[in-house]
């Protein structure tokens, strides 16, 4: 098994910026005159620590166990980071790689046009900790460069998703009330909305987003992370009060 964060020393390959997870960086804050919420344009990483991904995986493949097709939405997405370390992870999963007519995309939404640009490019910075990749074909996650080394894979400090995973993650612009609003109620639902709900105004966008997330279908899945629950008093039992349980992975919910 080829482990990345070990063959390629990744901790001597730090992306300019900020690195840290978008919960423990600087937060930018601006306001959406049309939609009047509050947003933010914050740093994010890969695998974020707030999520034990491997269960996620679990969870979203047990899911849709029975369902003709997979529906899983990640918004804000920002630069690409949360859906492409799932589709990462679940790449892994062989009960993933087998069934691509029922996993076809990811939907990834953001409003920032920049971070989006950035999402789109399919440039992966190597950070610190990409211990979460172990495997065996490294071929089948990265494109190669011309070259030779141990540093094969990377360029300008980054790996590049391959070719035949770039359509696995469908990039749009779209602002999360409208986004959870149009998902679909009749069928089963994976939703990624990870510390982005204390930035929601209180008046309009927040209560609009919960109201949408209690139409969800039954057995639809939704993620969280530790900024929202740390931010909004009492947020797990709102999310509850929604039709919502608790599950055993940790910042997820599933309706019941």
């Amino acid at each position: 098994m080829l482990n990345i964060s070990d063959n390629y020393n990744v901790a001597n390959f730090y992306h300019k910026g900020t690195i840290q997870p978008s919960f423990r960086s600087n937060i930018q804050k601006s306001y959406d005159i049309f939609t009047r919420a509050t947003v933010t344009k914050n740093a994010t990483c890969f695998f974020r620590g707030d999520i034990n991904w491997k269960q996620f995986c679990k969870l979203i493949l047990k899911t849709f166990k029975n369902s003709e097709k997979a529906n899983i939405v990640c918004v804000p997405c920002s630069d690409g980071s949360e859906p492409v370390s799932l589709l990462l992870k679940l790449m892994q999963f062989k009960e993933y790689r087998n069934k691509p007519e029922k996993f076809k995309q990811i939907k990834a939404y953001d409003i920032d046009e920049k971070q989006l640009e950035i999402a789109k490019s399919n440039k992966i910075p190597l950070l610190n900790d990409l211990s979460e990749l172990v495997m065996d074909n490294i071929s089948l996650f990265f494109n190669a460069r011309k070259g030779a080394g141990k540093n094969y894979f990377i360029k300008d400090n980054c790996l590049e998703l391959a070719d035949h995973l770039k359509d696995k993650i469908k990039y749009e612009k779209g602002e999360i009330s409208e986004v959870v609003t149009n998902l679909p109620k009749d069928e089963k639902v994976v939703l990624l909305a990870r510390n982005v709900f204390p930035y929601l105004d209180d008046f309009f966008c927040f209560p609009r987003v919960m109201n949408a997330l209690s139409k969800l279908k039954s057995g639809s899945v939704l993620a969280i992370g530790d900024y929202d629950t740390a931010k909004i008093p009492q947020f797990e039992k709102m999310i509850e009060a929604k039709g919502y349980k608790k599950t055993k992975t940790k910042n997820c919910f599933i309706k019941l």
